[in-house]
Parts: C-alpha cells; sequence; structure tokens
C-alpha cells in the first residue's frame, strides 16, 4: 500500500505592521486622542497665521509698497522737472550772456557815435575860428579857440586811445594858435589849418 502523503502545516497569518501615523493618530488610546485633538489646533493656529500673513500683506504690505512705487515715480519726476528748470536756467544765463553782449557792443557803438559827432563839432568849432581870423576878429576866434579846446580834452582819452600821443601834440598846437591870434593872426590861422587837416586825418582812419 502507498503511504499516505503528509499533511501540510497550516502558516499562521503576519502580525501586522506598525503604523506610525496610525500609533500616533488612534482614536482607542489616550494619546491618540490628544494628539488628533492638538493637530486640529495646530492646523487651527497655522490657519490663522497664514491668514494674518494675507492680511498683513495686503492691509500693510501692498500699500506699502504701492505707496513705495508711486514715491519713485514721484521722485522721478521732480529729477526731470528739476534736470529741465536747470536747462531752462542754462539756456536762460546763455540768452542773458548773449544779451548782455549786445548791450556792450551797443554801449560802445553809441560811445563812438558820440565821439565822432564830438571830434566833427570840434572840427566845425575851428573852421568858424579860422573864418574870425579871416573876418580880423581875433576875440570871437579866441572864444572859438578856448571851446575847442575843453573839446579837445574831452576827446583826448579816445584820440590817444586810437592814436597814443597825439592829442598832447594837438594841445601844443592849441596853445601855440592862442598865444598867435593877437601878434600874428595869419600865421595863427595856417596852424587852424594844419590842426584841423590833422582831425580829418584822425576821422577818415578811426571813423
Amino acid at each position: 500500500m502507498d503511504n499516505p502523503s503528509p499533511t501540510p502545516k497550516a502558516i499562521p497569518p503576519a502580525a501586522p505592521k506598525k503604523n506610525l501615523f496610525g500609533t500616533l493618530y488612534n482614536k482607542e488610546t489616550k494619546f491618540g486622542r490628544f494628539m488628533r485633538a492638538a493637530s486640529r489646533w495646530a492646523a487651527l493656529v497655522l490657519s490663522l497665521f497664514a491668514l494674518g500673513l494675507l492680511a498683513g500683506y495686503f492691509l500693510l504690505y501692498r500699500p506699502t509698497l504701492q505707496s513705495l512705487g508711486q514715491t519713485q515715480a514721484s521722485y522721478k519726476q521732480a529729477a526731470q522737472d528739476l534736470a529741465n528748470a536747470q536747462k531752462k536756467v542754462q539756456d536762460l544765463a546763455a540768452t542773458n550772456a548773449s544779451l548782455s553782449t549786445q548791450v556792450l557792443t551797443l554801449n560802445q557803438d553809441v560811445d563812438r557815435a558820440n565821439q565822432h559827432i564830438q571830434l566833427l563839432q570840434f572840427v566845425k568849432t575851428l573852421q568858424i575860428a579860422r573864418l574870425s581870423l579871416d573876418n580880423a576878429d581875433p576875440v570871437a576866434a579866441r572864444q572859438m579857440l578856448v571851446n575847442g579846446r575843453t573839446a579837445l580834452t574831452s576827446l583826448a582819452p579816445a584820440i590817444d586811445k586810437n592814436s597814443p600821443g597825439l592829442s598832447k601834440t594837438m594841445q601844443a598846437r592849441m596853445d601855440l594858435i592862442l598865444s598867435e591870434i593877437d601878434q600874428n593872426p595869419k600865421t595863427a590861422g595856417a596852424d587852424v589849418d594844419v590842426l584841423v587837416n590833422q582831425l580829418l586825418d584822425y576821422e577818415k582812419s578811426n571813423y
């Protein structure tokens, strides 16, 4: 007879693996119930903290950031306005300098024109003195020459600026003419002609 086959031994069921999460939050244990409650409170606190951060962002940080952006924009605009104002000041300064130069030039032109007029009046005074000498009127001639000497004194700085020393030569001839009127009116008349020619040559060279 065949031997009967051996009966297989029963394999005991494997012990369930321990779950750390399940152990910590096991509602059957006092510790698990505590951990569940603590977790809920922690979640609530974290939620409130997150809401606080979010509220702080929208109520404080974001408005401050926007205000900072507006301040920076205002600063840039103010800087641009300042640059524009400085440019206008520079332009005005340049315009003022140009106008000052033009005014100075005009003043110089006016001075030259006045000097020219005085010179021509001086020549006319000498010509009247020459005519008085021709008419044997030494008194009138002397008066004209005295007036002419005053005019020459006024013109001397301008004359010497263009022709250094010329005014002294003219003054010496004026003194000579005045000394000749009474004793030698013909020679005085000739010296008047010499002085007039000097003045006309000067006028031609400088005006």
